[in-house]
């Protein structure tokens, strides 16, 4: 952290974990390595149930144990400047509809803050994919459907084909048409 100081480095540096039944009870020491460390963020992400063993691990966000350990987390991260960016269970909307609800204001900033980007899911049809190791295209998420694979077919033809169009359209039709004309992005 000194040396970003004496280099006036525009640096933000966090860490993010996934918390399960397995390390619930560990948040606030990681919190305390945190704030000893001089990290700027701690992102706490929910456990996906894909498979056996995070379904077996699990913790819902309302899990007593889960909002205890949060708590105690907030106590030791907080007071030091550390910004906490909860994904437990995430607010979800754009900065659009931010006036209407603090807590997604809340949530947007830290996560951007985190992020070091300006996440719109309203966008999200547009301007987000992410590629498997195996080169297997999703739109906006690894949760999406499959849209080919690099292997096969190049980035471009899969991002304007009829699969994404399809999507695209899909998510015109879930936003009102007065939210999608005072969107300012």
């Amino acid at each position: 952290m000194q040396l970003r100081q004496l280099r006036g480095a525009n640096l933000r540096i966090g860490v993010s974990t996934v918390v399960a039944d397995l390390n619930v009870a560990e948040l606030s020491a990681l919190g305390r390595l945190v704030v000893d460390l001089g990290l700027d963020w701690l992102k706490v992400e929910e456990l996906y149930p894909v498979g056996t063993f995070s379904r077996q691990h699990l913790l819902q966000p309302r899990d007593q144990r889960l909002t205890a350990a949060m708590q105690a987390l907030r106590e030791v991260i907080e007071p030091a400047g550390v910004l906490l960016i909860d994904h437990l269970s995430p607010k979800s909307g754009c900065p659009c509809q931010i006036a209407d609800d603090p807590k997604l204001l809340e949530f947007r900033l830290a996560d951007d803050f985190g992020s070091r980007a300006h996440f719109r899911p309203c966008r999200a049809a547009w301007e987000q994919a992410c590629i498997d190791p195996d080169g297997t295209v999703h739109p906006i998420d690894y949760f999406q459907p499959a849209l080919g694979s690099l292997l096969h077919t190049p980035l471009l033809e899969l991002w304007h084909g009829p699969a994404m169009q399809q999507r695209r359209a899909r998510a015109l039709m879930q936003l009102a048409e007065p939210m999608r004309r005072a969107c300012p992005h």
